[in-house]
């Protein structure tokens, strides 16, 4: 997971997926980062987490 301003850097729903990232990686040891992606996560999957951030912040 990266980033490319301070802006989102610091943003809250950002950190959270960060956060929830690694929680997965650390409790489910995925094989790659599809596998990562197609984690649950919330409502969805990490992917569709993720697409769904892109949007709100804009990167």
């Amino acid at each position: 997971v990266n980033c490319e301003t301070d802006f989102v850097a610091k943003n809250d729903d950002f950190l959270a997926l960060v956060q929830n990232c690694a929680e997965l990686v650390s409790a489910n040891n995925p094989a790659d980062v599809a596998a990562l992606s197609a984690l649950p996560l919330g409502e969805g999957t990490v992917e569709s987490t993720r697409t769904a951030l892109v949007g709100k912040i804009g990167e």
